[in-house]
């Protein structure tokens, strides 16, 4: 199957010309996805190949899927037919129907092909403070290993090379009769950057730094640049944050974007009984918590491959213990919704979660039964939900993780007052429409 997808320019990247689309040319980055069957004597895995283009937004414009449409399992009497979806945003969804199953099996997932940034500020020899923008591109496999560079500046790309190779770029000064010759020089995650003026050696400056590879060192970055002139944060609160999501199975750009809109990275954010970077009620979600979901088999089973899943009630609003308990309530709204609303698909089950998780879950669920039980989020259940912050919560969090899906490294810049605030609003707006 081939499918071309459109996106809106409101997932665009912010500083990357929408028109370099294509970047991998006529190739597919390819990758192996493993997917569930259900069957009589349990699950069974198989997996399928799924290449896409990838542009500089880290928008998959188009993909093709290699898999049988049919699948049989011996010793098992039914045929199983396989349907792979992906999303402009990375997202992928495997369909597995067969003959005897009254419902389909879904895996879901985000594709890892990435391109990555950094935002570099270089000087020129000879021009004090005159400094300018180049942003760094590096494309990371799923293995985590780097297999091309690019490098935008003033909006233009300047071309690729691969894991190691060099880009050159020039800037003038007519009145001061000065041509600068800027070289990148690429090695793996380490970066050169060497401006020098009129192709003299002896007038030039250097650069150098090492491009954040891993999950924890990108959403660091993310963090420092994102976070409040006087929000207070910790070093361990990347890592902080990926272990709980990752303890809970909750997508963890997603958790990432609800933190961001719950505290703006701030762990000492605290109103009252609601405490910490995930904004959690000690008398609410934590208790919770700690009656109904570490009494359930789904906890027990995390519990026992790992104990530090488990916050301690005495420690509850320290930071990295209040990102668990929000990490564990969300996964018990999760099994709470799946149970109660089972016709809704995963991707849009979060959308109502993210409501739950704000507005609590009873209100939250009237409120969908009032606009009777939809599928998918609607026009009719968000003006059921108080205007203002709770009406708006989950197309604000969804606008968030639209960004960081997409590589975006500053998320301040779309809150209110901010730059690009007008983005955010748009967004939420079409989001409840």
């Amino acid at each position: 199957m081939k499918k071309r997808i459109l996106f809106s320019f409101l997932l665009l990247t912010w500083f990357i010309p929408s028109a370099f689309a294509q970047v991998t040319k006529e190739n597919y980055l390819w990758e192996k996805v493993s997917y569930q069957l259900s069957t009589p004597k349990g699950m069974y895995t198989a997996t399928l190949d799924i290449g896409y283009t990838l542009t500089l937004q880290n928008q998959v414009q188009h993909y093709v899927v290699k898999a049988p449409e049919t699948i049989q399992i011996p010793g098992i009497n039914d045929i199983f037919t396989v349907k792979a979806e992906v999303t402009s945003t990375r997202q992928y969804q495997v369909i597995v129907t067969s003959k005897n199953a009254s419902t389909p099996t879904i895996t879901q997932g985000t594709l890892q092909w990435l391109w990555q940034w950094k935002e570099v500020i270089y000087s020129w020899p000879k021009l004090e403070g005159m400094n300018q923008k180049v942003y760094l591109g590096f494309l990371v496999s799923p293995q985590k290993t780097i297999t091309h560079h690019t490098a935008v500046h003033e909006g233009k790309v300047l071309g690729f090379v691969g894991n190691e190779g060099t880009l050159t770029f020039t800037n003038e000064w007519p009145t001061l009769n000065y041509h600068y010759t800027q070289l990148i020089q690429f090695q793996g995650q380490q970066w050169i950057i060497t401006s020098t003026l009129n192709e003299t050696k002896e007038s030039t400056t250097h650069i150098q730094g090492i491009l954040p590879l891993t999950d924890t060192e990108i959403l660091s970055e993310i963090i420092e640049i994102s976070k409040s002139d006087t929000a207070i944060t910790h070093p361990d609160l990347a890592k902080a944050i990926l272990f709980a999501a990752k303890s809970y199975d909750i997508p963890p750009l997603l958790f990432t974007a609800l933190i961001y809109q719950e505290s703006k990275f701030n762990i000492s954010d605290q109103s009252g009984d609601i405490q910490g970077p995930a904004q959690v009620s000690l008398t609410y979600a934590v208790e919770d918590c700690e009656e109904v979901c570490f009494q359930s088999q789904d906890f027990l089973i995390r519990y026992q491959k790992n104990s530090a899943v488990k916050p301690s009630k005495k420690l509850w609003n320290r930071y990295d213990q209040n990102l668990l308990y929000g990490a564990a309530y969300l996964r018990h709204l999760y099994l709470t919704a799946h149970e109660n609303m089972p016709q809704i698909e995963e991707a849009e089950l979060w959308k109502f979660l993210m409501v739950w998780y704000n507005f609590g879950m009873g209100d939250a669920e009237n409120s969908w039964i009032s606009a009777g039980r939809p599928t998918q989020w609607n026009k009719q259940f968000a003006q059921l939900l108080p205007e203002g912050e709770k009406r708006d919560y989950s197309g604000s969090i969804f606008f968030y993780f639209s960004k960081l899906t997409a590589g975006e490294r500053n998320l301040r810049q779309f809150d209110a007052g901010e730059s690009n605030a007008s983005l955010r609003r748009a967004f939420i707006t079409q989001f409840n429409n």
